[in-house]
């Protein structure tokens, strides 16, 4: 059986494959929390996920 443990390198790996602008939203995010900007961190967060889930349903009037 295959490892399918997920890592945070893996994750961002895989994201970048599918699409180079939503990897690099995702490493700012990392970088607002690590300078103390955890709203703006977590505002990007959400934005990144709901357009990456509108991308991959292809349902971009949700």
């Amino acid at each position: 059986m295959k490892n399918l443990t997920f890592t945070k390198s893996r994750v961002l790996d895989y994201l970048w494959q599918y699409s180079r602008f939503y990897s690099q939203r995702l490493f700012e995010c990392e970088e607002f929390s690590i300078e103390g900007k955890g709203y703006a961190a977590v505002t990007l967060l959400f934005s990144c996920f709901e357009n990456i889930c509108k991308s991959v349903t292809n349902d971009y009037d949700s």
